[in-house]
């Protein structure tokens, strides 16, 4: 169920990136793909470097552009950062259950134990722990 919710969300996330790239991809396939990715660079360039030929509208799309990439960054980091704590919560939670199940076993043997011992108490023909006739190697069992 949670790695379901950890799936929608990070399509929901890929999908929010798509979006915000999808007008410059627009833009490019309804020019000539290449001469228009040349002048881009060619602008860019000069923006880059405090030409004067640098248009506004370039350096609004290079700080569009850069603010995009920084969501991004964030947004992949946040879903990475989710899934890990996904994660390190399912192995604490199968931990803790094992530490439950231990604790329940402990009890019931417990449980035996002074049963077995109250019962002896009553029994004037004690014979003695019941236990299997098997050879055990030294401490067998012991803790």
């Amino acid at each position: 169920m949670k790695i379901a919710i950890a799936i929608v969300f990070a399509s929901g996330v890929f999908a929010a990136l798509m979006g915000l790239s999808a007008p410059e991809v627009y833009a490019q396939a309804s020019q000539g793909f290449p001469d228009a990715r040349m002048r881009d660079f060619e602008r860019q360039r000069a923006c880059e470097q405090n030409l004067p030929t640098c248009l506004p509208q370039i350096r609004r799309q290079m700080e569009q552009r850069r603010a995009n990439q920084m969501w991004m960054s964030a947004m992949i980091f946040g879903v990475l950062v989710v899934v890990g704590l996904l994660i390190v919560r399912a192995h604490n939670k199968k931990k803790l259950e094992e530490k439950q199940m231990l604790a329940r076993s402990r009890q019931a043997a417990r449980g035996r134990k002074q049963k077995d011992s109250s019962s002896n108490d009553d029994d004037p023909f004690d014979r003695g722990p019941r236990r299997s006739k098997l050879e055990r190697p030294p401490r067998f069992g012991g803790r």
